[in-house]
């Protein structure tokens, strides 16, 4: 069963993101993202934004435990970034999805903000149908224990 999830950039209103289907759980997604911001995009956020939401705008089947080196598209080799715009899929670009929106099923998202060099983690509470903020995380710090907020999940 997918742990789906979103990939976002703050707004002033929340944030606006693509969808990402597997492994989306803090230890999957939120390291991902922790390590390409540290490895394949060298600390350059913007960058990093432009790759995994403007460029993508279909959204991901999956990017842990891929290797960005290669050209990102929906294949059956495992370690390529999987997107739903580019190889065996074409489908169009999607409407961002915003906090305050439709969540396609996500459990969590990942909203990056560029001026601060944060990553805001949040879990969907179903309970409450809101978006609760787990954590922020320092990008340019240390790594978080990212099991610790596995452990703190979402809502059913």
């Amino acid at each position: 069963m997918a742990t789906r999830g979103l990939i976002g950039r703050m707004t002033r209103d929340g944030f606006e993101a693509v969808y990402h289907h597997w492994d989306s759980y803090p230890s999957g997604l939120g390291a991902t993202l922790y390590q390409l911001y540290h490895g394949y995009f060298q600390q350059n956020l913007p960058v990093m934004l432009r790759v995994l939401i403007d460029e993508h705008r279909a959204g991901w089947s999956n990017i842990t435990g891929t290797d960005f080196s290669k050209v990102p598209g929906f294949s059956e080799e495992e370690d390529r970034p999987g997107c739903y715009c580019h190889g065996d899929r074409d489908e169009p670009a999607r409407v961002l999805i915003t906090m305050q929106g439709d969540t396609l099923g996500a459990q969590y998202a990942y909203a990056l903000d560029e001026s601060r060099h944060t990553m805001h983690v949040f879990a969907w509470q179903a309970t409450g149908e809101v978006w609760e903020e787990m954590a922020v995380v320092d990008l340019d710090g240390p790594e978080p224990e990212w099991e610790r907020l596995d452990e703190r999940g979402v809502s059913p």
